[in-house]
């Protein structure tokens, strides 16, 4: 008996010895460079852009699965949205769910919230939307001019990635990179060339690679995909900032605009972070909305002073805030009712800093208050409260930021004339405030200090 040269022994009877090599057969097991066996190197492949070879092993990526054994496209399934494998092989969502981030989600959760004058909507996880509040001009999406404290849904509206809702009119961005607005249209805030209200959504013109759309109170803004920005709607303080001051019922670019990562629309203003971290706006600077250092108004944009390293900006009635890296807020603008949060009622034409915020991580400016949402889901707002639009339960105003009480698990929020709504991280929706068209969601009335729950959302 002696060694085979392989690993075993064989008899002599069987001379010269035949080594058998290893091969790769499964390169699951063999995707590293090993020894055949037999004096010479293999190289089997890589495991794939899912999976890290260790050990011989291919083994699969956070949230990917080898749920069809086949050893050529190992870890071939995403296990954060295949509803068949939702966080492990074989996990399959039922009828009306869909996978999100390896967890099976109802399609009617809401992932998202904005809010109007007067009218409020949701964004659900199945890219449809839900509206409610005052439809006089088409607000509300459904094809009709009847008003709803219960969530409607917009037309034939499906696949939607954000929303955004303005003064009495509302704009979907679509998986397309498309525009849809309906609604109120006297200024051609819907973009589609026309000054008609519109009750369904309508295509806003010549925007195909959208990012972002934000809707002021007569106008709305685009974000594309190249830095660029599109405006269209009311034009008389510049807010298009192309240059004039004439109104546009189609888009028209923003000038001087090539690095803008996110865009806020306004009552009459709009702003915009670059890639670099600082803020530029323009339209009407009564106020100083701007953060320029003056009160002149601007039809291009203007840098705003000693904004840096902005990560978010929100454009409000009279005030401008924003979200810096370091999670503080800063806010400029207006003041007559404290909504710079800095325990003063001094316009600022400058940048000041909201006491007590340091773990933002949004920011929404209201006609005349405003609301962050803090790291740990729960929300502080302050300015005006004539309606409970800071749910603190009063009706006092705020010179800073109040903590809106029985929230600790929000995932956004919007703030708007008289009323304010999150969304939750179980998929709810809860509003307070005024409440003269329903916009909270529950039947007319004076309206509601402590946040409620929209009931039908889900």
């Amino acid at each position: 008996m002696m060694p085979d040269g392989c690993g075993g022994v064989i008899d002599c009877g069987t001379c010269p010895p035949v080594c058998v090599p290893k091969s790769c057969s499964d390169k699951r097991a063999e995707c590293d460079a090993i020894d055949n066996g037999c004096g010479e190197t293999l190289f089997c492949g890589l495991c794939g852009p899912t999976a890290e070879c260790q050990g011989n092993l291919c083994v699969c990526n956070e949230m990917q699965g080898d749920c069809n054994d086949d050893p050529k496209d190992a870890c071939e399934t995403d296990l954060s949205t295949v509803v068949e494998h939702c966080g492990e092989c074989g996990n399959a969502c039922d009828d009306g769910f869909l996978c999100t981030e390896g967890t099976c989600r109802a399609e009617t959760e809401a992932v998202d919230v904005v809010v109007g004058i007067a009218h409020s909507c949701a964004l659900r996880r199945s890219g449809e939307a839900a509206c409610w509040g005052y439809n006089g001009t088409g607000s509300l999406g459904d094809d009709s001019q009847a008003g709803s404290f219960a969530p409607v849904m917009v037309h034939e509206l499906h696949n939607a990635s954000q929303l955004s809702a303005g003064g009495l009119h509302t704009c979907a961005l679509l998986s397309t990179g498309e525009i849809a607005c309906w609604g109120w249209n006297w200024f051609g805030q819907l973009g589609d060339g026309t000054k008609s209200n519109r009750t369904k959504p309508v295509v806003v013109e010549a925007v195909d690679e959208a990012v972002q759309v934000s809707v002021g109170t007569t106008h709305s803004c685009a974000a594309m995909a190249d830095g660029r920005v599109r405006c269209w709607g009311a034009n008389t303080k510049g807010q298009l900032g192309d240059g004039t001051t004439n109104q546009s019922p189609a888009p028209v670019e923003v000038h001087g605009l090539a690095e803008a990562v996110q865009i806020s629309a306004g009552n009459e203003h709009t702003c915009a972070v670059l890639s670099d971290g600082s803020v530029r706006c323009w339209g009407a600077n009564s106020h100083g909305q701007l953060g320029d250092g003056s009160t002149d108004n601007a039809d291009t944009p203007v840098a705003v002073a000693g904004v840096t390293d902005a990560v978010q900006v929100s454009a409000g009635g009279l005030h401008t805030c924003a979200l810096v890296r370091s999670g503080s807020v800063l806010c400029w603008g207006g003041n007559q009712f404290g909504q710079l949060g800095d325990l003063t009622t001094t316009q600022h034409l400058t940048a000041v800093v909201v006491v007590d915020i340091s773990d933002g991580s949004r920011i929404s400016a209201g006609h005349a208050h405003s609301c962050v949402l803090e790291e740990t889901g729960e929300v502080s707002c302050w300015g005006a409260n004539a309606q409970g639009q800071l749910g603190d339960g009063t009706t006092e105003q705020r010179l800073h930021a109040q903590l809106v009480p029985t929230l600790d698990d929000v995932v956004a929020l919007d703030a708007g004339f008289g009323h304010s709504c999150v969304a939750r991280s179980d998929g709810t929706v809860a509003c307070w405030g005024l409440n003269f068209s329903g916009q909270l969601g529950h039947e007319k009335d004076k309206g509601r200090t402590p946040p409620m729950s929209v009931p039908g959302i889900p």
